[in-house]
């Protein structure tokens, strides 16, 4: 047991990885711990430390671990979140965790101690940067609140700021200025409005020399309207780029061209740099076919040597190579499916191998019915053979798990059924 408390501490309070959220850590966390009966007081104290507090850089984490535990029926969980609402710093996340366990009780008893919350909160409070106030059930709960100081929302949620629509919309280039404080979602709606039957020449002059974030704006709008920039271009912008959401927009104006004239240029790509083969893969996605097996298998078979994965290159050649159903891409598929660490890897092999014929019996299929991942766990459920040893009773458990998410108890009670 002394080993996997060390491994749950570990995991809650010096995990280092860049993406923790790709995974439902405290869904298996909570799971280790109920598995092996560990003790409701030590649960906690592996969970929220020897102090028993939460720890603002880790309390999203230790509060979705306690809602799991609760959800399983450790009460001490359930009451130390309660505690926190009544009385901690972290009230605002311990309640937004506390509406999962009993989401009976969200417009009642939990209305009302949030209410009594912000309309004590201070001024220079923080809490609202732990919670995202534009959802449920935040969003009702702030709504029905009367006598609240005004809400401190995260800045890219920001309402827009006092704006000349006239100016705006004769001039839409002031969406990359100073004067429109708008999240990227917002400015991108607005220039998709702006653009519509007009010339976007000076767009495309952004993607070729705009900041950063104007390039991401402009290669995203442009695509599928616009593919006056060459080809040539968009490739050197790509590996150029500064930043992931910048590459996502200049890969989805590539993918948007016509893949009779990409295909010649982008294919060799898959033999060049990291950044070529991301956009090659990216860009290649619905036009694989089995003669780019062999090249997206060798990429593969590299990464498998490296100790740590590269996240988005393994996700988007798991998927490629699927597209492919070349020979080799359902033995190499499941091999990663095997030995990833990473889940969000699991999840588009998984997805993957699915795609192909004859899967569903597969063992790393029934594996992901205990996959960390819910999108795994959902692919597994909705094609997994019933008719395999273990199976019908992991869907039985699944479909009467309360820490289980809806979508999956739903799915697993219309497999049972």
């Amino acid at each position: 047991m002394g080993e996997l408390l060390e491994v749950v501490r570990a995991s809650v309070h010096e995990e280092g990885r860049d993406f923790p959220s790709l995974e439902d850590r405290n869904w298996y966390l909570a799971a280790l711990l109920c598995a092996a009966n560990v003790p409701a007081n030590v649960m906690l104290e592996a969970v929220l430390g020897p102090a028993g507090r939460l720890d603002a850089d880790q309390v999203e984490l230790q509060c979705d671990v306690l809602m799991s535990l609760a959800q399983r029926g450790v009460h001490a969980a359930g009451l130390r979140l309660e505690q926190e609402l009544e009385h901690g710093a972290e009230w605002a996340r311990a309640a937004t965790a506390l509406a999962g366990v009993y989401p009976q009780d969200v417009a009642g008893r939990l209305q009302e101690a949030v209410h009594r919350r912000l309309r004590s909160a201070p001024e220079d409070g923080e809490w609202s940067w732990r919670v995202a106030v534009h959802e449920e059930p935040w969003r009702t709960w702030t709504g029905a609140c009367s006598g609240a100081r005004p809400l401190r929302i995260r800045p890219d949620l920001a309402r827009f700021p006092s704006l000349d629509w006239a100016k705006a919309i004769a001039d839409p280039a002031i969406v990359f200025g100073p004067a429109w404080q708008a999240g990227f979602r917002k400015r991108r709606a607005f220039l998709e409005f702006v653009t519509q039957g007009r010339d976007v020449g000076w767009l495309v002059e952004q993607a070729r020399s705009g900041h950063s974030e104007a390039r991401t704006l402009a290669y995203s709008v442009l695509s599928g309207k616009d593919p006056s920039l060459p080809i040539e271009e968009a490739i050197n912008a790509f590996v150029s780029a500064q930043g992931i959401p910048e590459r996502r927009s200049i890969g989805e104006y590539v993918r948007a061209l016509p893949l009779h004239q990409t295909r010649p240029r982008i294919r060799p790509l898959l033999q060049g740099s990291r950044w070529h083969v991301l956009l090659a893969l990216s860009a290649l996605r619905d036009g694989f076919v089995a003669e780019d097996a062999s090249a997206v298998l060798r990429l593969l078979e590299e990464a498998l040597q490296e100790e740590h994965m590269d996240i988005p290159l393994v996700s988007n050649a798991v998927q490629a190579l699927g597209a492919t159903r070349g020979p080799g891409a359902r033995e190499m598929i499941e091999r990663i499916c095997d030995v990833a660490r990473c889940a969000l890897i699991r999840a588009d092999a998984l997805i993957a191998l699915l795609d192909l014929p004859g899967t569903e019996r597969r063992p790393c299929v029934v594996d992901a019915l205990w996959d960390a991942q819910e999108r795994s766990r959902l692919a597994a459920v909705r094609a997994v053979d019933a008719s395999v040893e273990g199976v019908s009773r992991r869907l039985q458990e699944m479909a009467a798990d309360p820490s289980e998410t809806a979508d999956v108890r739903a799915l697993a009670r219309a497999r049972i059924d």
